[in-house]
């Protein structure tokens, strides 16, 4: 067992389990817990690298209960052996009794498969707490988890009452259940304060529709959110229908006002990407921001650009756009002016902000030209900031010229314009 120092109102504790370690510690920990009325933030690190001594979180979880000034918790499970039940429930039943805390910071590293416990415990603490109101959860998983740690985990989530801003970030390294994706979904469906959800995908393993399928579905039955922020990190082959799930979901959604999507592609991502989210963008009536982002290194095929300009061709309620597509591999086609196309003929924007960086000649020569040209024939674009780098070292794109494409603009917006030119760089 290690400690760091306790300074003031602060105090963080790593407890490595690597052999038998009895109830002692825990019972001079919790004792402590309950008689501070100092300490408003607690940094905890378990590791388990072997049997414990059932009854470890009584004690804990008891000075937690009777703690009446903390308010921030993060807690890391580094999980390389088997938890028992009886714990997990023990500390959960006493997180619900506790008042104070209103920020929950939860790392789970799991390197082994019995898992389904804890996450039934956590869940139930976390239906019954009513003080939190922030929580960030961060799951590594390196084993197969059980589907079961999923339904207990946003079982308690869905019936939360308390909770306003939930961050999750999954790191699937090996298999994550079918169900326990699923379950994602019922949570956001019954949860009915959550107004502000920011998840972050990294899928180093095959992705398969189940995860976003049960996302869309809550989403599309999610009455209290306004803002969602995804982040999607493909480093390995991911099933064509996720896109048209996602999409599915947002565009039955009547709640969320500001979306905001990022994509870094590593390995192959088909056009219906850009296709599933388009089609929602043309049926959702809520959403009045969105940002969409694209960072491509590898083979991003098909017309990946013509779903996303479609719907912001149709969709009625969205007043500022943000795109970026930062390019280090090959966007194929005319995408730049016909995306361009689309949003010149929005009868809703009045903001649009693109940044575009590329390494490929004749996207640098034609790219800007192309979607400057559509956005020219908006009449409802009121302010319009382009920033492009080109990295290819051979454009002669100029701001002068392209300043010039804009002075018979129908909504005469305000330009600002910034070209930033990468290497040997031929301007006229």
């Amino acid at each position: 067992m290690a400690s760091s120092a306790c300074a003031d109102a602060t105090l963080s504790l790593t407890i490595d389990n690597c052999s038998d370690l009895s109830e002692a510690w825990a019972l001079v920990l919790g004792d402590g817990l309950a008689k501070n009325t100092s300490l408003t933030s607690l940094s905890l690190t378990f590791s388990n690298c072997r049997d414990l001594v059932e009854g470890w979180t009584n004690s804990l979880g008891d000075g937690l209960a009777k703690n009446t000034s903390l308010t921030t918790l993060s807690l890391t499970v580094n999980n390389c052996d088997e938890l028992s039940g009886g714990d997990a429930y023990s500390l959960a039943e006493n997180l619900a009794k506790n008042t104070s805390l209103t920020t929950l910071s939860l790392t789970y590293n799991n390197y082994c498969s019995r898992s389904e416990y804890w996450a039934y415990g956590l869940g139930d603490g976390l239906a019954n707490n009513t003080s939190l109101t922030t929580l960030s959860l961060t799951i590594n998983n390196y084993n197969v988890l059980m589907e079961d740690w999923a339904n207990g985990l946003w079982g308690g989530l869905a019936n939360n009452t308390s909770l306003i801003l939930l961050s999750l970030t999954i790191n699937d390294y090996s298999d994550v259940g079918k169900d326990g994706v699923l379950s994602v979904g019922d949570c956001l469906a019954n949860n009915t304060s959550l107004t502000t959800l920011s998840l972050t995908f990294n899928s180093y393993a095959y992705l398969n529709g189940y995860f976003t399928h049960g996302l869309g579905d809550g989403l599309a039955n999610n009455t209290s959110l306004t803002t969602l922020s995804l982040t999607i990190n493909n480093y390995s082959n991911m099933c064509e229908d996720w896109a048209w799930d996602l999409g599915g979901g947002l565009a039955k959604n009547t709640s969320l006002t500001t979306l905001s999507l990022t994509v870094n592609n590593y390995s192959y991502l088909v056009g219906d990407l850009i296709d599933g989210s388009g089609e929602s963008l043309a049926n959702n009536t809520s959403l009045t921001t969105l940002s969409l982002t694209v960072n491509n290194y590898g083979d991003l095929g098909g017309y990946w650009a013509r779903g996303l300009g479609d719907g912001l061709a149709k969709n009625t309620s969205l007043t500022t756009l943000s795109l970026t597509f930062n390019d280090y591999s090959d966007l194929s086609g005319d995408w730049a002016r016909g995306l361009g196309d689309s949003i010149g003929r929005s009868k809703s924007l009045t903001v649009v902000n693109v940044t575009v960086t590329s390494a490929y000649i004749k996207e640098s020569e034609e790219l800007l030209c192309g979607l400057c040209n559509s956005l020219a024939e908006s009449d409802t674009i009121t302010a319009l900031n382009i920033t492009f780098n080109d990295h290819s070292g051979t454009s002669e794109v100029v701001g002068h010229d392209l300043r010039k494409l804009f002075a018979d603009c129908k909504s005469s917006p305000s330009l600002n314009l910034t070209v930033n030119l990468y290497g040997e760089a031929v301007v006229s």
